[in-house]
């Protein structure tokens, strides 16, 4: 590589090496909007027919949310279409002809209690007739079967007509949303009640389970306590519902929070830019010693109470400033118009912040209320404000920097 090479090495202040920006504006902002979802936020629901029995004869039913939550992994369904070419006039013609869903495996914990392994057991007796024989009572004798007396009856000769299972739904969870993939009328076709060993002094038993089923049903919506995930968050789950130390006390704050669009960092709109979404800290009275450290311990509603905050050091105060980073310069008052103008990206950004921060004069809900012609009246008016205002001439200048990358 060159030791001249502009990326690295550049007169220009400005441009000097990156940081990870790219990946802070694709995947933080928004409350995280684009992220990854992780994989270990997952819900399982078994759904048996009302032909098997109720909570009171299986235990399928008695245990049916804990059932979900001892479900150790899970496949997410997967398709595959069988595509034929056909030749159409010598031209070639993709034609499909079929779908299959390919199997699921889920592997399930074996606890100590027997949950799991009693639900395989209930299957096995409902569609299989050897699990119901008593061997005492001459079943599976050599010479059981006979013309002398009626012959007992194996295999799948339990008279069962419906499936065991409705459906099986896994609930892929992500900022208290759900997306479901539900498996129309499962059947498994294979299960694994695992293995012992006495070498094994730091594993668990697992079953591993493998479901084939009719169809798939897309599901999405809202996670509550009322309705779905079923069996979510209910006490029979042993679910955690105690609110951590760390945690808002005021539901409608953190609602807000989470629902914020684009938060700053910290400036001079209040903490995390949250603005006008914390009014009762304006007129905070704060020590001498507290300052931020204050706003935030009162922010958290007491949640550290049982927590020692050290208190910041008078000799070696940090003062924060509210000042655009170094690599964003503030732009004059016609730049910024003729770019706000014509940068639909930056314009977005800009009314963002102004309606984070409290500086809009409006809310961000009244501002979706308007009109299109009423919100770009006062988008308007704003970036006319941006020339003579400095904290939204702050702002523009940062909304314009980061479009230009």
């Amino acid at each position: 590589m060159s030791i001249t090479d502009p990326y690295l090495v550049n007169t220009d202040l400005n441009l000097h090496m990156r940081d990870a920006r790219h990946a802070h504006n694709l995947y933080t902002e928004h409350t995280f909007a684009l992220a990854p979802k992780a994989k270990f936020l997952y819900h399982v629901l078994f759904q048996p027919r009302p032909d098997v029995g109720d909570n009171t004869t299986k235990n399928t039913f008695k245990f049916q949310k804990e059932i979900g939550v001892l479900a150790k992994n899970t496949d997410l369904p997967s398709f595959r279409v069988s595509v034929e070419n056909k030749q159409q006039y010598n031209r070639k013609k993709n034609v499909q002809t079929r779908i299959d869903y390919q199997d699921v495996s889920i592997t399930l914990h074996d606890d100590n209690t027997g949950i799991t392994r009693s639900l395989l057991e209930e299957y096995y007796r409902y569609y299989f007739n050897d699990g119901n024989l008593d061997i005492n009572k001459g079943a599976f004798a050599p010479r059981d079967i006979n013309y002398k007396t009626t012959p007992k009856k194996y295999g799948l000769s339990t008279g069962t007509v419906m499936p065991f299972f409705a459906n099986i739904t896994i609930y892929q969870l992500a900022r208290r949303k759900w997306n479901a993939y539900t498996l129309v009328n499962p059947l498994l076709t294979q299960w694994d009640h695992g293995n012992m060993d006495q070498s094994a002094g730091a594993e668990f038993n697992e079953h591993k389970i493998t479901v084939a089923y009719e169809s798939v049903l897309y599901t999405r919506g809202e996670v509550n306590e009322q309705g779905e995930p079923i069996g979510f968050g209910d006490a029979d789950t042993r679910y955690d519902q105690v609110m951590s130390p760390i945690t808002y006390k005021d539901e409608q704050i953190a609602t807000n929070i989470y629902n914020m669009p684009d938060p700053a960092l910290i400036n001079d709109t209040g903490i995390f830019g949250l603005g006008n979404l914390l009014p009762r800290f304006n007129n905070t009275s704060q020590s001498s010693s507290g300052g931020l450290l204050d706003t935030i311990t009162g922010f958290l509603g007491g949640g550290l109470s049982q927590t020692r905050v050290p208190n910041p050091d008078s000799q070696n105060t940090t003062t924060i400033s509210n000042a655009l980073s170094r690599d964003v310069r503030s732009l004059d008052g016609a730049t910024i118009s003729r770019e706000l103008r014509s940068n639909a990206s930056a314009r977005q950004s800009f009314v963002n912040q102004a309606l984070n921060s409290g500086d809009a004069g409006v809310s961000r809900s009244d501002f979706n209320n308007l009109s299109s012609s009423q919100q770009g009246a006062l988008t308007d008016s704003l970036i006319d404000s941006a020339g003579s205002s400095t904290k939204l001439k702050n702002m523009a200048s940062q909304a314009i920097s980061a479009s230009r990358g």
